[in-house]
């Protein structure tokens, strides 16, 4: 951590705060302003639970400034670990993976998980970053009857070398590319959130995508075993279908608010019209306030 600096911090006061490249996050910045007037600068606040607040600052274009408050004197790496002790992991954009994936280097490998290449890079990843893959694909074959997938391997090309992940199915081993869209997300979408049980949160922003409803709803249930009470995962979805059972499974917990399941119940009544044939959720009856 570096050497914090004086500046006019959100309220007009001098705070001190430390300088984030943006070159580092994994986000586009040029755009982030406050209700889109580029003259506001915008500000983003996280709230601990231990009374402690950690603001990112956005004063002007190309300038991001990290304000960390807290009852406790930060002076170093590991006093900012032991107060802000939180990590937030997300799953990228993903998409398709490329059809010839060339090998690139290990660095290119790790900003490839912070970014929207992730879906480019995902041999990549695996092959510089390959442990925890016997947990990913004891976790396929376990979520995917029949389905297999082994690590990459280098395969020498005409042009250059470029990596392959043979997916076994029913003995009848093919590459990932030619496996479905479906598949290759799935892939992609355990490889990130098996990389982020240990972290304090996970984003997942429309987990749906090229997903079939049943495996939308068996990724629901991954994420409840997964991640225990200590964790959190949230996520974004359009789809009605899957709406009650987050809202039921992973927020509501003990303590059930009966304007919240009032909404559930109109949800499932929706989710109902759109897919017909999917059995009810079952919903605790909202008590009385």
């Amino acid at each position: 951590m570096k050497s914090s600096d004086p500046i006019d911090g959100p309220k007009g006061l001098q705070v001190r705060a430390y300088p984030v490249r943006l070159e580092g996050l994994p986000i586009s910045t040029e755009n982030i302003f406050y209700n889109y007037d580029e003259s506001s600068p915008a500000t983003v606040e996280f709230r601990l639970s231990n009374g402690n607040s950690l603001a990112i600052f956005f004063p002007e274009r190309g300038r991001c400034y990290m304000i960390p408050t807290s009852q406790w004197m930060i002076r170093s790496p590991s006093d900012f670990k032991r107060y802000f002790d939180v990590e937030v992991a997300f799953v990228p954009v993903l998409g398709p993976v490329e059809h010839n994936e060339p090998v690139y280097q290990k660095e290119a490998a790790r900003l490839a998980l912070l970014s929207h290449g992730a879906s480019r890079n995902f041999r990549n990843i695996w092959y510089h970053f390959p442990n925890g893959f016997d947990e990913f694909r004891r976790t396929i074959q376990e979520t995917s009857p029949g389905m297999d997938i082994q690590p990459p391997e280098l395969v020498p090309g005409s042009e250059k070398t470029h990596l392959c992940m043979f997916c076994p199915e029913e003995r009848f081993p093919r590459e990932i590319f030619w496996a479905g869209f479906g598949f290759q997300v799935r892939c992609q979408m355990l490889t990130f959130i098996l990389r982020a049980k240990a972290s304090t949160a996970l984003v997942i922003d429309g987990p749906d995508i090229y997903l079939h409803s049943d495996l939308q709803r068996q990724l629901v249930g991954l994420l409840k075993e997964l991640f225990s009470e200590l964790n959190t995962y949230l996520q974004q979805t359009h789809k009605i279908a899957l709406s009650p059972i987050i809202v039921v499974e992973s927020f509501l917990r003990d303590e059930i608010c009966p304007e919240v399941v009032a909404l559930v119940h109109k949800l499932d009544a929706l989710r109902k019209e759109e897919v017909p044939d999917q059995p009810s959720v079952e919903f605790p009856p909202a008590s009385p306030t």
